[in-house]
Parts: structure tokens; C-alpha cells; sequence
């Protein structure tokens, strides 16, 4: 049997999202494969929620928007 699962570590716990449908005390085998995206939620977090950069995504955003319709 094969399911795949989604979970987060706590040390050398791992928490299941879901429900394995197994009984407690089954022998498993873990392959760990980390979500890339969370890798990069930790590298550029401390740029969530910073009107700054909002503000200048939105500038980029409108100048860009611009430029195409200029160029058409």
C-alpha cells in the first residue's frame, strides 16, 4: 500500500495532515521531500505585509502595464 501524505515536523515528530488510515504501532517507511515553496515563505517573509513593497510592486506593476500599451 502507497499514500502519500502531507505533514510538518516537531523534532523527531512528524504530524500528519490527514488521517493514515493505519493502526497505531505500524511499521512505515518516510521518504521526506520539503516543500519549496516553505523554504522560500522563510526567505522573503520578512518582506510579507510591508506596504513599502506593496507600494512599489504597484508602481512596477502600472509602469509595465504602460509600457505595453504604448508600445502597441
Amino acid at each position: 500500500m502507497s499514500k502519500v501524505l502531507k505533514g510538518k515536523i516537531h523534532g523527531t515528530t512528524i504530524e500528519l495532515e490527514g488521517d493514515p488510515s493505519l493502526p497505531d504501532g505500524t511499521e512505515v517507511e518516510v521518504e521526506v521531500r520539503v516543500n519549496r515553496l516553505t523554504h522560500l515563505e522563510r526567505a522573503f517573509g520578512g518582506w510579507k505585509d510591508d506596504p513599502d513593497l506593496d507600494r512599489a510592486l504597484d508602481q512596477i506593476g502600472r509602469e509595465r502595464h504602460e509600457a505595453r500599451i504604448t508600445q502597441a
